[in-house]
C-alpha cells in the first residue's frame, strides 16, 4: 500500500531532518504530530518553523518543509517475487518523491533533496557514504523517501546538534549509514554509537541508560560486562534525547546460528539472569495480555487474559531475574565465530522469567529462516520444548528443575511477552492485518486448549533428515578414534565418550545402525553412532563402553587399509606418522571387523583408498565405490548397504555414482544438514575439543534444525582441524 505519509510508528527519521532550533510545527499526519507534541514541540497553523506533510498539502509557510513517503510491501511470496516487488516499489517511491520535489520547488524552496530510507533499515544521508561495508539489497532499494526543502542555507539538524554534543565530527563517522529503528535513529562512529530520538523513542534511550547504570553498579561477570555497549554520555538537544555508547568490534550475526555462538549465548544469558535484582522492571504478563487484547477479537482478548493468569499460576515458584528483552540475531555481534557483543537494551530489566530470552533467539531465527509467522512457530514449539537440549543446558546452568508443563508455560509466556511488545512498539494492527491474523488470532485459537498437555501438531515437522510423515528424531553421530593421549581432534577421550553416550541414554535415545536409521528411524528418538576410518581404538575402547549399555554402532572402513600392518596414511593424518602417536593410526583387521559384525554392528564402506571423491574421474569414482562394497561383502559374508564419503566430500555426481554402485544410504559430514536424501544423510561430527556444553548443543534438535539451513559446504568445521577430517 503506497502512503503519502508513513505509518504513525515509523518516524525515527525525524532527528535527521528537523532543524535543531525548530519548535513550531505544522503537521498533516497524526502520528508525526503526536511524536512532536510528546517531545515538547508546539503544533501550530500559522508561522511554523517546519511543515511536514504531503506535497499537495503544504502551504510553503515555513523555512523548512519535509514530504515523507513510504510504502508497505506485501508479506509472503517467493524469493523472486519479493525481489521483483522490492525493485518495482523502490523505483516507484523514488519516482513519486521526484514529483514531490518538483512541487516543493514550485513553492519557492530552491534548495531541495531526496533522502531514501526504510524502517528497520538505513537512512542514506549525504556525507555518510558506505565505506566500511557493501549495502544489502534492502539497503540499496529502500521503499521510503523524504523530500527536504529549504528556502535558504539549511540549519543544523537535531542529529547534527547531537553529534556535536557527543563530540563526534562528520569525518569520524564510520562510513555506515544511520539505521532507522523503532523510534530511534542510530548513527555509527569509529569507536562509538550515537542514539538519537524525538518523542516515544526518547523513553527507550532513557530506559537503556537506567539499565546500564543498574548493571554497572552490580559489577557483572566479564561474561556479561565485556559484551555490553556501555553508555558513555547522554543528554538533550532541541526536542531530542541522545546517548553515546561504546561500539563493540564485531560483525552482524546471521540467523543461521552456529553451535559456538549458541554456547556463548547460553553462558551470557545465564550469567545475566543472576546479575542483579535492581534496575527498571519490565512489563508483567498481565500488561502484555492487555496489549495483545487490543489487537484480538473480543473472544481472543478473554483467552489472552486467561492465558496470563494460567501462566502466572503455573510459574509462581519459578524465580525471576534480569533479562535482555530483545535477544535475537539482529542484536548480536560476533568475532571469530563467537559472541562479541549484545546491543539494543531498551527492553532489558528485572522481573523477567528464565528461558524467555533464549527462546526469542531460537524461535525468531526459525521464523525468519523458514518465513513462517512467528506465532505459528511458537505454537508448534510448545510440543518439543521439553526435548530441547539448549533449554536443558540453560536451566542446568541456573540450577532450575522445571516440569514439562512449566516449560510449555514458559514458551506460552514468551509468545505473550513478544507479541505484546511488538504491538506496543512497532506493529500497527490497522496497517498490518495479516500479521495480526497469523500471530495473534491463530495463536490465541491454539491457546484455548489446555497447555498441561502438548497441543496437536498443526503440520508435520522434519528433524534433520527425517521424512515428514515419521515425526521422528534421527540423530547420526560421527566419531573417528578414542584415545587418552593422542591430541588429534579426531580422538575423543574414553571418559568424554562414556559421558556423551550416557547423556544420550538419559535423553531417551535408542541406538540403531546407520542403515537401520536411514531413511526410516525405528524409534521415536534414534541415535546412530558411526565411526569413520576403522581405527583399532574403536574396538579396544569404544566397543567395551557401548557393549556395557547394549548399544550397537557402525564402522566405515577404507578397504585398502583393513588388516594393514603399520599406520594408515592419507592427506590429513599423515602428519602423525613417525612420531610418538603413530600407533594410533593402526587400523582394525578383517577378523576384528567380523567380531564387531557378530556383535550386531554394521560395517560399511569408506571407499578403497580414502580419496576426495569429487576430484576423481568417472571410472576411478566407480571403482572406489564398487570395489570397496564388494570387498566388504566378501570379507564379512553379508550385504554392504552403506557408505561414508571420505572428508565429507561429495556432490550430485558422487551421489548418483553411489546409488549406481548399489548403496542404499550414504553419510556426509557437511556444515549444512541435508534433509530427506538417504544418499546424502547428514551427521554431527564429535571431536576431542567438544566440551560438555558444546556436545549438548550439537545434539540439540533445535541447533540441528538451525544448521539445516546453514550454508552448504563439503566439510564440517565445527570441531576438527582443517586437515584431519575424514
Amino acid at each position: 500500500m503506497d502512503r503519502a505519509l508513513p505509518p504513525d510508528r515509523e518516524n525515527s527519521w525525524l532527528p535527521a531532518v528537523v532543524p535543531a532550533s525548530a519548535r513550531r510545527f505544522r503537521v498533516e499526519g497524526k502520528g508525526i504530530a503526536a511524536t512532536l507534541a510528546e517531545a515538547g514541540g508546539e503544533l501550530v497553523d500559522e508561522r511554523p518553523d517546519v511543515e511536514i506533510g504531503s506535497a499537495s498539502w503544504l502551504r510553503g509557510a515555513a523555512p523548512t518543509v519535509v514530504v515523507p513517503r513510504a510504502l508497505r510491501l506485501p508479506e509472503g511470496g517467493t524469493r523472486i517475487g519479493r525481489a521483483v516487488r522490492r525493485l518495482s516499489s523502490s523505483v516507484g517511491v523514488r519516482a513519486r518523491a521526484a514529483g514531490d520535489r518538483i512541487r516543493v520547488r514550485r513553492l519557492g524552496y530552491r534548495r531541495s533533496r531526496i533522502v531514501v530510507w526504510e524502517t528497520q533499515s538505513v537512512l542514506l544521508l549525504e556525507g555518510v557514504p558506505s565505506r566500511g561495508r557493501g549495502l544489502t539489497i534492502i539497503e540499496k532499494l529502500p521503499v521510503g523517501a523524504l523530500v527536504l526543502g529549504h528556502r535558504s542555507t539549511p540549519e543544523p539538524t537535531v542529529l547534527d546538534a547531537a553529534l556535536a554534543a557527543a563530540g563526534i565530527a562528520r569525518r569520524d563517522l564510520a562510513g555506515r549509514p544511520p539505521t532507522v529503528r523503532a523510534g530511534v535513529l542510530v548513527t555509527f562512529a569509529r569507536d562509538t554509537v550515537l542514539r538519537t530520538a524525538i518523542g516515544r523513542g526518547a523513553a527507550d534511550i532513557e530506559w537503556q541508560r537506567e539499565v546500564h547504570a543498574a548493571l554497572r553498579a552490580a559489577d557483572p561477570d566479564p561474561v556479561v560486562a565485556d559484551r555490553v555497549p556501555w553508555v558513555l554520555a547522554d543528554g538533550r538537544t532541541g526536542l531530542a534525547r541522545w546517548s553515546l555508547e561504546r561500539r563493540i568490534p564485531g560483525s552482524p550475526v546471521d540467523i543461521k546460528l552456529t553451535p559456538p555462538l549458541l554456547e556463548d549465548s547460553v553462558e551470557f544469558l545465564a550469567a545475566l539472569f543472576t546479575t542483579t535484582d535492581n534496575g527498571p522492571r519490565t512489563a508483567s504478563l498481565e500488561e502484555r495480555a492487555e496489549q495483545v487484547a487490543t489487537a484480538a477479537t473480543p473472544e481472543g482478548a478473554v483467552v489472552a487474559r486467561e492465558l496470563a493468569r494460567r501462566i502466572e499460576s503455573a510459574l509462581r515458584d519459578v524465580p525471576l531475574g534480569f533479562g535482555h528483552g530483545d535477544f535475537w540475531a539482529g542484536n548480536l555481534l560476533a568475532r571469530d565465530g563467537r559472541l562479541a557483543g549484545v546491543v539494543d537494551w531498551e527492553g532489558a530489566g528485572t522481573g523477567r522469567l528464565p528461558v524467555i530470552d533464549l527462546l526469542h533467539l531460537l524461535l525468531s531465527s526459525e521464523a525468519l529462516r523458514s518465513r513462517r509467522p512467528h506465532g505459528r512457530v511458537v505454537v508448534e514449539y510448545l510440543e518439543r520444548i521439553g526435548d530441547d537440549e539448549l533449554v536443558a543446558t540453560y536451566c542446568e546452568r541456573l540450577g532450575l528443575e522445571l516440569r514439562s508443563e512449566q516449560l510449555r508455560m514458559l514458551a506460552a509466556a514468551y509468545w505473550l511477552d513478544y507479541t505484546g511488545d511488538q504491538l506496543a512498539r512497532s506493529i500497527d494492527p490497522e496497517t498490518r492485518p495479516e500479521w495480526v491474523r497469523e500471530n495473534v488470532h491463530a495463536a490465541l485459537a491454539s491457546f484455548e486448549t489446555p497447555l498441561a498437555q502438548p497441543p496437536r501438531r498443526a503440520r508435520p515437522r522434519v528433524v534433520l533428515g527425517v521424512r515428514p510423515e515419521t515425526h521422528r528424531d534421527a540423530l547420526v553421530l560421527c566419531y573417528h578414534a578414542l584415545s587418552e593421549s593422542w591430541p588429534s581432534s579426531l580422538a575423543v577421550t574414553p571418559t568424554n565418550f562414556r559421558e556423551q553416550i550416557e547423556l544420550l541414554l538419559e535423553r531417551g535415545y535408542r541406538a540403531a545402525t546407520f542403515s537401520e536409521t536411514v531413511p526410516k528411524p525405528p524409534f521415536e528418538k534414534t541415535v546412530a553412532i558411526t565411526f569413520d576410518d576403522s581405527y583399532r581404538s574403536v574396538l579396544e575402547l569404544a566397543f567395551p563402553i557401548l557393549s556395557e549399555h547394549g548399544l550397537v554402532a557402525t564402522v566405515f572402513v577404507p578397504t585398502a587399509h583393513a588388516g594393514k600392518v603399520g599406520p594408515m596414511t592419507w592427506p590429513g593424518i599423515e602428519t602423525w606418522r613417525d612420531g610418538p602417536h603413530e600407533s594410533e593410526l593402526q587400523p582394525m583387521s578383517w577378523q576384528e571387523l567380523r567380531t564387531l559384525a557378530a556383535a550386531g554392528w554394521e560395517i560399511g564402506s569408506h571407499t578403497v583408498t580414502h580419496p576426495y571423491l569429487t576430484k576423481l574421474d568417472d571410472a576411478s569414482l566407480h571403482a572406489e565405490l564398487r570395489d570397496s562394497r564388494e570387498r566388504c561383502e566378501l570379507e564379512l559374508g553379508r550385504e554392504c548397504r552403506s557408505l561414508a564419503y571420505p572428508y565429507g566430500d561429495f556432490d550430485h555426481r558422487v551421489i548418483a555414482a553411489a546409488g549406481a554402485a548399489g548403496y542404499r544410504a550414504a553419510a556426509t559430514l557437511p556444515r549444512r544438514f541435508e534433509v530427506g536424501n538417504p544418499l546424502a544423510w547428514s551427521r554431527v561430527g564429535v571431536y576431542r575439543t567438544d566440551g560438555r556444553i558444546a556436545y549438548r548443543l550439537k545434539i540439540s534438535a533445535s541447533v540441528r534444525r538451525l544448521r539445516a539451513h546453514a550454508p552448504s559446504r563439503p566439510r564440517d568445521a565445527s570441531g576438527a582441524a582443517a586437515g584431519e577430517l575424514s
